[in-house]
């Protein structure tokens, strides 16, 4: 199939237009076709790289272009950036020290309600056994059952400072893999393109492999002459 040559854009987008009709309206359903339509691909093939060509120094120039502002953007963006990262660093730091603080003050607070309550507790106990020796059974166990409820809320730990105003601070866990072997399968991420490759490598006889069906799908190619 001859094309007319490309000599403006308005020529190749007519160009591409025919083509890709030609392409939608053909079908592949006897020798004859299939070779018009192995020649429809060869040329569909041949347009793509006149088509890169064409554009390929429009494509260049900007692309210089663009890295060379990206380069002075970056001369001035890079001092900034590390500047950020230096900030983003002592705040965070400093926001650790004071949830450390915040959390062995809430753990003392604990810790002192905790020794109140069972205080209380083993003085109604005891108040319970006297109760008991006496042979008031229902007002020792009344006891015994305050002694259960007691409760003492620890006391509120101050808030600590104010953050900045658009400032905000929170904690991500990073993973690190101390034992791959005992990390669950759900975890584990399947290597697709290995196993494609695998496949590939085996032509029409891929291996059997637990947990992969292989699916068989024709790829086709054409090469302009």
């Amino acid at each position: 199939m001859e094309t007319r040559a490309i000599t403006n854009e308005e020529v190749l987008e007519l160009t591409i237009s025919e083509h890709k009709d030609f392409a939608q309206q053909m079908q592949v359903n006897s020798e004859v076709s299939l070779h018009e339509a192995g020649e429809l691909l060869v040329t569909i093939k041949r347009l793509m790289k006149e088509t890169e060509s064409w554009f390929k120094p429009m494509v260049d120039a900007a692309f210089a272009a663009h890295r060379t502002i990206c380069a002075r953007k970056n001369q001035y963006i890079k001092p900034l950036q590390e500047a950020e990262e230096d900030l983003k660093r002592k705040i965070g730091t400093f926001q650790m020290e004071l949830d450390r603080i915040r959390y062995e003050e809430e753990r003392k607070a604990r810790e002192k309600a905790d020794k109140e309550a069972e205080a209380e507790r083993k003085k109604l106990m005891a108040k319970a056994e006297k109760q008991e020796a006496k042979g008031n059974t229902e007002g020792a166990q009344e006891l015994l059952q305050a002694a259960a409820d007691v409760y003492v809320a620890p006391a509120p730990v101050a808030a600590g400072i104010q953050k900045p105003t658009g400032i905000g601070v929170r904690y991500e866990f990073i993973p690190e893999v101390t034992n791959k072997a005992q990390v669950p399968d759900d975890f584990k991420v399947v290597d697709l393109g290995a196993l494609k490759r695998v496949g590939n490598a085996t032509k029409d006889n891929p291996p059997t492999i637990a947990g992969v069906r292989w699916i068989k799908r024709p790829v086709v190619s054409g090469r302009t002459r």
